[in-house]
């Protein structure tokens, strides 16, 4: 049952443009305490319009939005956080939580426990103006999880982040849904939505296509994991020879050998076995399980591609 105390709850909600065009249609969304919510779609999709509308910072042309949406009760990410340049990342964060009214003490300790926890610590000091773009990114996302609001907004939050950075923010997103507080999160980082966030909506056209959380949508999609084969040598000719149990051979190209599975990675010790008795000389093994991404793309038939994200509005 959905609780009754949501801190958002968006019903029918549409938004269009002064030049007609629509961003938004019919959407309808709701966000529990405690729940991380993950927006996915390319660019253009509505992504960045809807975390608009439920920041507060647009109305919606059609549709309402009940909830908190006050400055005091949320912290924003978007593309562009305006910093004073002359002060440091460290004084940046702890002048605005100065501005929130969250006592020096606390707040110093949670600045610095932050800066540090986003690879921040050893330029904490330097001034903001000389920030690369991941810096201030990571400065943005420290300054919006110190201000402990209990609706957290994140446009492209991994925009300018490396790996690192990516699992970092991970692990504090999960801390902030542990502590009671609500997430929404807009990205086309199909891995990291799943890791971060309980529940999805996939957004086409200013459409939701699909929601659910990931195991759900994943399964929905009944498409196998693929298991990539390299060898040393070329492949050879054992036509006749079936593989494992729950495994199917698909292919066979140059020295790679192409199977599939619907049971995951727990085939991957049977399958080793048979190839070892074989005499197969095995160079790599690749799995390709099935992602979000690939949900987006048999429902939309369009391609979600993470290295085109330009963190702009969409």
């Amino acid at each position: 049952a959905r609780s009754m105390t949501s801190v958002i709850a968006a019903t029918a909600i549409g938004y269009t443009y002064p030049g007609g065009r629509t961003a938004l249609a019919g959407l309808d969304l709701r966000l529990e305490p405690g729940e991380a919510l993950g927006v996915i779609g390319p660019n253009g999709s509505g992504k960045s319009t809807l975390l608009r509308l439920l920041a507060g910072s647009e109305l919606p042309t059609t549709g309402r939005i009940a909830g908190s949406t006050d400055r005091r009760s949320t912290a924003v990410v978007f593309d562009r956080t305006p910093f004073a340049s002359s002060l440091s990342g460290r004084e940046n964060v702890r002048r605005q939580l100065a501005l929130r009214g969250i006592p020096a003490g606390p707040a110093a300790a949670s600045a610095d426990a932050l800066l540090r926890d986003l690879g921040l610590a050893d330029r904490s000091q330097d001034a903001a103006a000389i920030y690369s773009t991941g810096m201030a990114r990571r400065l943005a996302l420290a300054e919006a999880l110190a201000a402990e609001a209990r609706l957290l907004i994140l446009d492209e939050p991994t925009l300018g982040l490396d790996v690192e950075g990516r699992s970092s923010l991970v692990h504090l997103v999960r801390g902030v849904v542990a502590g009671g507080r609500s997430v929404v999160l807009a990205s086309n980082e199909p891995g990291f939505v799943a890791e971060a966030c309980d529940r999805v909506l996939l957004l086409h056209r200013g459409r939701c296509v699909a929601e659910g959380t990931p195991p759900e949508l994943i399964d929905r999609l009944g498409r196998p994991v693929l298991i990539d084969v390299q060898l040393r040598g070329p492949v050879p000719d054992s036509s006749g020879d079936e593989p494992p149990a729950a495994v199917q051979r698909l292919a066979a190209e140059g020295g790679t050998l192409r199977f599939a599975t619907s049971e995951g990675s727990a085939v991957l010790p049977g399958l080793c076995e048979w190839l070892v008795g074989r005499g197969l000389d095995v160079r790599a093994i690749r799995i390709h399980e099935p992602d979000l991404g690939h949900v987006f793309e048999t429902l939309t038939g369009v391609a979600l591609d993470p290295n085109r994200t330009r963190g702009g509005l969409s």
